[in-house]
């Protein structure tokens, strides 16, 4: 019995050892972080490439005003009266306020631009009526949609040459008068402009703009309204603000 006893405190004792030897041999160490080396490799300059990045072009925005003598040559509406004459320019000059902001370059020649625009004049026309003249009013709205391609060095001393292009949608608008019972019509007729610009350094300074550019030109519109004929030809006189 104590022999048995013997033999049982025997294989406990080499079981504990055993697995205590295991444990430990299982234990991975570490080394302390002062023991680690850090290797600095040096690499040549060919071999470290640098990626120029183009800067973001800014596109022009331009705020333009222009005064036009355009008026219709043969503009006319169905009256009460007769002998009535055609709507001429009654006051101010038809005036416009436009604003153009550069699309895309042509190649080295020029630039092709948007243009989005509000004009508006006046028309007035007479007829015999009770021994006086009877008077009608029309006011003419118009809002511009199109494009314009502007040479760039083409001409010497700061001056560039503009072609335009585009659609008016027009309305007009009279009040009842011995004439007629009142007007409201619409219209889309299309206008083609030619003009010529200077860059004003100068005048840039003094007002503050990044570009002052002054411009004449002529534009001619072609189309009717209302049954009647809209076309003609005016001079503008052009006041531009680059931004």
């Amino acid at each position: 019995m104590k022999l048995v006893q013997f033999l049982l405190s025997v294989i406990l004792i080499s079981s504990f050892a055993h697995s205590a030897y295991a444990a430990k041999k299982s234990k991975k160490l570490v080394p302390p972080v002062e023991d680690q080396t850090i290797y600095n490799l040096p690499i040549s300059q060919s071999e470290i490439k640098i990626i120029e990045v183009a800067p973001i072009e800014k596109k022009a925005h331009e705020f333009e005003f222009t005064a036009s003598s355009w008026v219709p040559k043969n503009f006319n509406l169905p009256s009460y009266l007769s002998d009535s004459s055609d709507f001429g320019r009654e006051g101010i000059p038809l005036v416009s306020v436009n604003y153009i902001t550069k699309s895309f370059d042509v190649g080295k020649g020029g630039d092709v631009s948007s243009k989005f625009g509000l004009s508006y004049m006046s028309l007035d026309r007479t007829a015999p009526f009770s021994g006086s003249n009877a008077h009608e009013t029309l006011n003419l709205f118009s809002i511009r949609i199109g494009a314009e391609y502007t040479a760039r060095n083409l001409l010497p001393f700061n001056l560039e040459p503009a072609l335009g292009l585009f659609i008016l949608p027009t309305w007009i608008a009279a009040s009842r008068t011995e004439l007629d019972n009142g007007v409201s019509a619409y219209g889309f007729p299309v206008e083609g402009s030619i003009d010529l610009l200077y860059h004003s350094p100068q005048l840039s300074k003094l007002v503050g703009s990044s570009d002052l550019i002054l411009g004449l030109g002529v534009h001619e519109v072609y189309g009717s309204l209302s049954g009647s004929d809209l076309s003609g030809l005016g001079v503008q006189g052009i006041l531009r603000l680059r931004m």
